[in-house]
């Protein structure tokens, strides 16, 4: 029987090469390359108008089931449902003023909610957490605000009435109830029919 010769095995060797090439296997990669990552869509909670900066107006920056209490956490427990007035003002771009200060007295609603001994402390932090859901939170990456609006300001203050209330979360009165024991946001209802009303301080 005839010897193959080094010619023979260098062309078998080649077209063993070719074919593993063309089925894919081998060395070479001729798989295309990966479709790009899709771009996240926009999300409608930033709004157009200076109005889409009060948080009544911001229903599709927060869901149902999404954490909302993180720095208001760890207070022990009323034994029942208690309410906030969340307290508001914008800061407008260029040489424009400031708007008044809006009150939203039905906005949050706590089941279950926490004994509050200094609100004065205890506003600040969960004020933080209302601004961050709210995605208003002037120094946290993810807020989200229309053009024309600089900054937010929140608090937990009625001004001229109590700050807070022992009440029955309703979802027709309060626009966010929040489940405190865990944290979850139970329903945005931006059809509530809330309590609003400005003052100059």
């Amino acid at each position: 029987m005839e010897k193959p010769t080094r010619t023979r095995w260098t062309m078998a060797a080649l077209a063993t090469a070719a074919l593993l090439s063309a089925c894919g296997g081998g060395t070479g990669d001729s798989s295309p390359p990966p479709a790009p990552s899709p771009s996240p869509s926009p999300t409608p909670c930033a709004g157009s108008t200076q109005d889409d900066a009060w948080i009544n107006r911001r229903a599709a920056c927060v869901q149902a089931g999404s954490q909302m209490v993180s720095l208001s956490g760890g207070q022990a427990l009323e034994g029942g449902d208690v309410a906030f007035v969340v307290k508001q003002r914008l800061f407008l771009n260029a040489f424009s003023s400031s708007t008044q200060f809006r009150h939203f007295a039905s906005f949050l609603c706590m089941k279950d909610g926490p004994r509050v001994a200094n609100l004065s402390q205890y506003g600040v932090s969960l004020a933080t957490d209302v601004s961050v859901a709210m995605k208003v939170a002037n120094q946290y990456v993810g807020s989200q605000l229309p053009a024309m609006v600089s900054a937010v300001s929140i608090s937990i203050a009625g001004t001229n009435r109590p700050a807070a209330e022992a009440t029955t979360c309703d979802p027709a009165k309060h626009f966010l109830i929040v489940d405190y024991a865990t944290g979850n946001v139970l329903s945005v209802n931006p059809g509530a029919t809330l309590v609003v009303y400005d003052t100059d301080r």
